[in-house]
């Protein structure tokens, strides 16, 4: 598996990869991350959506802040 934000054309071409694009995750999703990280009080800390937010909601992004 490769993630990229572009579309790798060389790799597609040359290995026979096929895309998946994903939709990007919700504030719920974003925030049932944090949740998972940073324990269950977490959701109701206005400062975890803010994060969230700030993140823009991406994966990466809100596993290393909430490491």
């Amino acid at each position: 598996m490769v993630t990229s934000r572009r579309s790798l054309t060389a790799l597609r071409a040359g290995c026979g990869v096929e895309p998946l694009r994903l939709a990007p995750m919700s504030r719920a999703e974003s925030l049932g991350l944090l949740v998972r990280h940073l324990g269950a009080s977490a959701l109701d800390d206005p400062a975890v959506a803010e994060l969230a937010r700030r993140c823009a909601d991406l994966p990466l992004s809100l596993s290393i802040v909430a490491a």
